[in-house]
């Protein structure tokens, strides 16, 4: 039995495509929470979290979802919720809340990808969420020698809560911050003390030679809200030394100096050593350029056809 012409040029077409296609390297973690049961999220897939009052819980009334150009992130049914509230409406002033996880220990100032979706209420400029890499677990919530996507004023003058990454070199010492951006409504209409909708947030950590610093991890770029999955020029680059070559651990902290009840949601939580790794769970519309090889790889393959026809 012949196969059809057709149905080998659609074959051919989607080989051409996948071809196309970013190759992974390692993926080192991934949570959508799916799996998960409502409830409180300690204890539940090697998590643990660390407040003095407040809850992490998984939630089920939808998770976190994310469009953007070519970029689409399943939000699922499930999702963390951590809401700082204390309880009784006491004051919350200063009081820390995290959740933490392991991923396997990468060494030598490799590079290190992360990815998560996230929103958020309640915060104002006194607050901090800081999403973050680390080497040790029993740093966070100290934060420790870490870096990543932090929420807060970031800097004086600043009447709404802005996005930026962080980097620090000891639990309470010397710290690197830069900002994303001087105005969250300009570059960021989602940011604010209240989410309009969910941002995606795609970090990567890496080794480039901040002075002496030996093989640390030195160099943090973030991508905001991407809206595609060929990730261009970062939003945010910071250069500083982190005091660490190894990274093994990532939490999640909030903290307010008022009396804030904070309340995040965090969902699809992926780590790895590419890109690549980190966007496994986004469904990606073909780039034009990949819809070009596509069609262009038809259409070589549609006049080899025609030639032959020819021939006989």
């Amino acid at each position: 039995m012949k196969t059809p012409f057709s149905l080998f040029l659609v074959t051919a077409g989607a080989a051409l495509l996948l071809a196309a296609a970013p190759c992974r390297a390692t993926q080192l973690y991934s949570q959508d929470f799916e799996s998960l049961v409502s409830g409180s999220l300690s204890g539940q897939a090697g998590f643990t979290s660390v407040y003095e009052t407040g809850t992490t819980s998984v939630t089920t009334s939808g998770g976190q979802s994310y469009s953007n150009g070519s970029v689409t992130v399943p939000g699922g049914n499930n999702e963390a919720t951590i809401d700082a509230a204390p309880p009784s409406g006491s004051n919350n002033s200063n009081n820390n809340w995290a959740l933490t996880n392991t991923f396997a220990t990468q060494t030598g100032g490799s590079t290190v990808y992360f990815s998560l979706a996230m929103s958020w209420s309640s915060l104002s400029t006194a607050s901090t969420v800081f999403f973050a890499l680390t080497n040790s677990e029993t740093n966070s919530p100290a934060l420790g020698k870490s870096g990543g996507f932090i929420l807060n004023g970031l800097g004086t003058g600043n009447s709404t809560v802005l996005g930026g990454g962080r980097i620090r070199n000891s639990g309470s010492g010397d710290q690197g911050q830069s900002t994303a951006s001087t105005s969250a409504s300009s570059n960021y209409p989602g940011f604010g003390n209240n989410t309009t909708s969910t941002q995606f947030i795609v970090g990567s950590l890496s080794h480039v030679g901040v002075g002496s610093d030996g093989s640390d991890y030195d160099t943090l770029q973030l991508w905001i809200d991407p809206s595609s999955t060929t990730l261009s020029t970062p939003n945010v680059t910071i250069s500083y030394d982190m005091g660490t070559s190894s990274l093994s651990t990532f939490y999640l902290f909030t903290g307010s100096a008022d009396s804030r009840f904070e309340v995040i949601n965090v969902d699809n939580i992926e780590i790895g050593t590419t890109a690549a790794d980190v966007l496994e769970d986004v469904t990606a519309v073909p780039e034009p350029t990949s819809w070009a090889l596509l069609l262009g790889g038809v259409a070589l393959l549609d006049g080899a056809r025609r030639k032959l026809w020819l021939k006989l």
